[in-house]
């Protein structure tokens, strides 16, 4: 562990791909020193993304989670692993599959691939796995533009977390301003309906916005 950590502050790749290994060790201890000690390598991560990719297959349920997870800690330089990814939205377990939408989100590229698989994850039986997924849809932005229809059909839906996250993302993604005047009678009902919702709303400052029809750009989180 000492020498990898010193081959961590040099940003080696190798020794990136060593640590890699450590993440599918049977000692938790080793497992969490690896996750932490990744973290140090900062962009020589990406050449670790074949053997992340591998481990999104290993038995072991834990290893495949850390695997997600350092997946989506690598973001973009990580879009070799978002078929392998996609592969994972239909397992039994909800913790990974939520984890797995986060780093698609966080990725966000092939969105070829990755949009089509979010918006399937939107009519998930969880309201907060819809959450999950309409956030990763957000990040991907106007390359989810296909996505825009089915986030509309959640303005009406029976969670008021998801009403919110749907139109959060409808903002981000489409700044010409004809989406806030399309959609302003709904926040009208989700302020209405909603008191979190419409305190959560008010303080940005957005509702002001929505009933003027005003042309803006949400802000990137």
């Amino acid at each position: 562990m000492l020498i990898l950590k010193r081959y961590a502050e040099t940003g080696d790749a190798k020794a990136a791909t060593a640590v890699v290994s450590l993440l599918a060790d049977p000692r938790d201890e080793y497992r969490v020193r690896a996750e932490v000690l990744f973290e140090a390598f900062g962009d020589s991560r990406a050449d670790a993304v074949p053997a992340l990719i591998d481990l999104l297959e290993h038995r072991d349920l834990d290893t495949r989670w850390r695997a997600v997870t350092a997946l989506g800690e690598i973001g973009p330089a990580a879009a070799d692993a978002v078929e392998p990814l996609v592969s994972l939205l239909d397992h039994h377990h909800f913790g990974l599959r939520c984890s797995v939408i986060d780093t698609l989100g966080r990725i966000h590229q092939e969105p070829q691939i990755a949009v089509e698989a979010l918006v399937a994850r939107l009519a998930a039986e969880s309201a907060h796995e819809r959450c999950w997924a309409i956030e990763a849809l957000r990040r991907f932005g106007d390359h989810a533009a296909a996505a825009l229809p089915n986030l509309r059909l959640l303005l009406k839906d029976a969670d008021p977390r998801v009403r919110e996250a749907a139109l959060e993302a409808i903002e981000h993604m489409d700044g010409t301003g004809h989406v806030l005047r399309e959609t302003g009678k709904y926040r009208v009902q989700i302020c209405v309906t909603d008191a979190n919702a419409s305190r959560r709303l008010m303080s940005k400052r957005r509702y002001r916005d929505a009933m003027s029809g005003m042309s803006r750009r949400v802000p990137a989180k």
